[in-house]
């Protein structure tokens, strides 16, 4: 069932993949018509740092996690961990990170239930922290669906009913059941008042995270259009939040690659028209993978510093 569950998600990434290319195709004319200028590329290099800046937070966010565990470990660690980790989100399936970050702590000390611990409250605490940044944009999903077409419709309800669809089965299994009902009670045991501090950092820095990359958007959307006047950034930001929601939830989805692409073109369409909404979100992909390449080369190159032997200079 949960290769099953994984292939629906691959074909629905690979469907919204398809629409959003063509959607490019559509559209290229405008969009190799809008201006790539120096604002554009400034606005893209800055994206490009918030982006990579959110590996920071998240980080800091599991480091707390682990905390409530009782297995605390130093942050520059976590943030080793992370980094060379979560490149691996993009092989099929969308489960490589979380494998590849349990062996990574392996190699530190850290046990495999504690690490697997840690990474379904993280997952708890993240999901809580884009779902509130994603509330004030229910208005505008509304405000989608009453006025685009009837293929940006389809598109909605695929995504929505993909979505449904992988919760249900799932909570039909009763394996699955059980191992949810064991994970609840025992985050509901974590909830105690000593760990609200922990928890509560835990869910500033995931927020702040969701934050920072819902403004790397706003930077790209800005850029675009060249318009100066304020956007309505938490409408950008809560779209951003939707969609990163979106492609975390639908299993088999590599990086919620396609996924994402069509939850903020049906969110920014109304607000920015749909040549810039394309271009700013191909442009997002465009910083987030680069993004997740030179964070990945950051962390080895550490990495092999560290490991590096010091000179017979240095010994002395």
């Amino acid at each position: 069932m949960k290769r099953f569950l994984a292939f629906a998600g691959f074909v629905v990434s690979f469907a919204c993949a398809f629409y959003f290319v063509r959607a490019i195709a559509h559209h290229w004319e405008a969009i190799s018509s809008l201006s790539w200028d120096s604002l554009v590329w400034m606005s893209m290099g800055v994206a490009l740092i918030i982006y990579a800046g959110t590996y920071s937070l998240t980080s800091y966010a599991w480091n707390c996690s682990l905390n409530v565990l009782g297995y605390p470990i130093p942050y520059r660690i976590a943030l080793r961990i992370l980094v060379l980790s979560q490149f691996a989100k993009y092989l099929p399936g969308n489960v490589g990170h979380h494998v590849g970050r349990v062996m990574l702590a392996k190699r530190v000390g850290l046990p495999t239930n504690t690490v697997l611990g840690s990474m379904i409250l993280d997952t708890f605490i993240v999901l809580a922290a884009a779902g509130i940044c994603s509330l004030w944009v229910v208005q505008l999903l509304i405000q989608v669906i009453r006025s685009q077409g009837t293929v940006s419709t389809h598109a909605i309800v695929l995504i929505a009913l993909a979505g449904l669809f992988a919760i249900f089965t799932a909570a039909l299994l009763p394996i699955t059941r059980r191992a949810l009902s064991r994970q609840i009670r025992h985050v509901q045991h974590l909830v105690q008042m000593k760990n609200l501090p922990l928890l509560a950092k835990a869910l500033a820095a995931h927020t702040g995270s969701v934050l920072a990359g819902g403004t790397a958007l706003y930077l790209l959307c800005i850029a675009f259009t060249h318009n100066m006047v304020p956007a309505p950034w938490l409408d950008i930001t809560g779209v951003y939040a939707t969609a990163w929601l979106l492609g975390f939830l639908i299993p088999g989805a590599p990086a919620g690659l396609g996924v994402r692409e069509i939850a903020l073109l049906l969110g920014l369409g109304p607000i920015f028209g749909n040549d810039a909404a394309t271009a700013a979100a191909a442009a997002l992909r465009m910083v987030t993978t680069l993004g997740d390449g030179l964070v990945f080369a950051s962390g080895f190159a550490l990495r092999r510093l560290e490991a590096k032997p010091p000179s017979p200079d240095e010994a002395i």
